[in-house]
């Protein structure tokens, strides 16, 4: 009923499994999302991590990037057949399904509790300009006409954001 991803670096925590089995039996909701620790191994330090904000807008979605990994969330099994990851994008699928979902009207979750521990050192997403790149492209394809700020603008010339936006 319910599917979530985990990569192979991260770890799920103790109980969290019936902790989202008993929130889906008291509350509806079609997509349920946690907090989580990334573990900088070499680095020595770990950081907890809490999603910007609760609302998992489309316009809020545009402006902080992605807001929640693809670790540390749930969906209701239905919810991904009607709308299943871009095969074209290798590290921005969950963004960019965040989007799509963002227009559907879902009812989301957030529960202020930790979900995972990402180990970042060595994996895809460690200071990946490929990643980044991906995720402007997926925010692009969806910013037309949108008129506050995007998360990316200071990484881009400001001609490409008013291409982007379809002002130019």
């Amino acid at each position: 009923e319910l599917i979530g991803y985990l990569g192979n670096d991260d770890v799920l925590m103790p109980r969290i499994l019936s902790r989202i089995r008993d929130l889906a039996r008291l509350i509806d909701f079609d997509a349920a999302f946690f907090n989580s620790y990334t573990n900088y191994v070499q680095e020595r330090r770990c950081i907890l991590h809490r999603p910007a904000t609760a609302d998992l807008s489309t316009a809020n979605l545009l402006q902080l990037g992605t807001i929640v990994g693809l670790q540390n969330i749930v969906y209701r099994r239905d919810l991904l057949l009607k709308t299943p990851f871009n095969p074209a994008n290798r590290y921005s699928m969950d963004y960019e399904m965040l989007l799509e979902l963002s227009t559907q009207g879902i009812k989301t979750l957030y529960v202020d509790e930790v979900a995972t521990i990402n180990h970042m050192d060595g994996n895809i997403s460690h200071n990946n300009p490929a990643q980044t790149l991906e995720a402007i492209n997926v925010a692009a394809r969806w910013a037309r006409g949108y008129t506050g700020r995007l998360w990316f603008e200071n990484m881009v010339e400001p001609a490409v954001v008013q291409r982007i936006r379809g002002i130019t």
